[in-house]
């Protein structure tokens, strides 16, 4: 398969910024050339996936629960996978509750920074459902209003049109914004 220079240039320059601003950015150096590929792997298959999604034959899988559930549960799994290696277990299950801390904040700390860890999956996952939902929600209410109204509705059609090549702009940020909050979060 024989691929043009510019579309290779354009590629790299994409793996290269989520490489070093993201990866490196959020991860350090060590872990952040390990896990660039992960980073890489959610920015593309999110971005593919969503820029599918606005074919007429296609549905938006990140537009699914269950997709964006399985990418945050993905994410959740480095989070706490990745503090149990670098750090161990007894020292990963200690980070829960800070020293120096009285015992009565002592018994709320930890259940508190264990929720805490799950809302931060639960808001990646959310975030990444919702708003590309939304999107196709709107768009197909307009065009509803069109198929209502008739001819009187017509200048919404070049709503329409603007609020698609929207979701274009919103299907890369979306992409980048999944991406970065995984690597805040690992």
């Amino acid at each position: 398969l024989r691929v043009s220079p510019w579309l290779g240039q354009l590629l790299e320059g994409f793996v290269l910024f989520i490489r070093n601003q993201i990866g490196l950015g959020f991860t350090g150096e060590k872990d952040g050339r390990k896990m660039a590929p992960l980073f890489c792997s959610f920015f593309f298959f999110i971005l593919i996936l969503n820029l599918l999604g606005l074919f007429p034959l296609f549905a938006t899988a990140t537009g699914n629960i269950n997709v964006t559930g399985a990418l945050a549960a993905v994410t959740g799994l480095f989070m706490v996978g990745g503090g149990i290696y670098n750090n161990g277990l007894a020292s990963f299950l200690r980070s829960f509750v800070p020293p120096g801390l009285p015992l009565p904040l002592k018994i709320f700390m930890g259940p508190l920074e264990f929720v805490s860890m799950i809302s931060k999956v639960v808001a990646l996952m959310i975030r990444l459902f919702a708003n590309m939902l939304a999107g196709h929600i709107i768009i197909f209410s307009l065009v509803g209003l069109v198929a209502m109204f008739g001819l009187w509705a017509a200048p919404v059609l070049a709503l329409v049109v603007c609020v698609y090549f929207f979701e274009i702009f919103i299907a890369f940020f979306q992409a980048y914004i999944f991406t970065l909050l995984s690597a805040v979060f690992i």
